[in-house]
This record gives structure tokens, sequence and C-alpha cells, in this order.
């Protein structure tokens, strides 16, 4: 697959993203909505990146399960991710000359 400047995404994500950004700026959720959004990049052994998922899902199923819906709040929040492999690690020879891996 070539490499390009473009990021494909899921047409109802971009919406829901799109139409947060103007509902919010438009006030419709009040004061108290939260919209988050980051990105993290770490070089984690198998065993980190396990812990990791399994403590995720934890917080996901925690959360966001059918029978977590708390039906009083006026806002419904979604929360989309992806965690994902986006290099290998580099060579020695590469490594001897950066700090950032």
């Amino acid at each position: 697959m070539p490499m390009d400047d473009m990021t494909t995404l899921p047409v109802a994500s971009v919406h829901d993203y799109v139409r947060a950004a103007h509902d919010l700026a438009d006030g419709r959720f009040g004061d108290g909505a939260v919209f988050l959004a980051g990105e993290s990049a770490a070089r984690l052994t198998e065993q980190r990146i396990d812990d990791f998922s399994d403590r995720l899902n934890e917080l996901i199923t925690e959360f966001f399960a059918p029978d977590a819906a708390q039906w009083e709040s006026p806002i419904k929040y979604s929360f989309r991710w992806i965690l994902m492999p986006v290099d290998t690690a580099p060579d020695d020879d590469v490594r001897a000359q950066s700090t950032t891996w």
C-alpha cells in the first residue's frame, strides 16, 4: 500500500467528530461536556502491551458496556480508539545515533 498524506477514517466517525466540535462550539452540550483527543507512542514489550490492552478493555467495559449506561445523563459519549504497531525496532546503528527510540 503506498504511503501518502491522507488518513482514511470511517465516515460515521468523521461525521461525529465534526458534529461534536460544532455542537461544543455552539454550547449545545453546556459547560460540563468533555471532548478529549490525543496520540501517544512508545516502545513496549509484548507483556506490557498485553497489560495495557487488558486494562483498557476493563475500562471500556466498566464505562461503555450496555448495562453501564447512566440514562439520567443528558449527554451520550462515544469512545473510539485504535491500538496498533507503527514501526519495528531500529537496528543498533540507528539506535546509537538517536535518543528518541
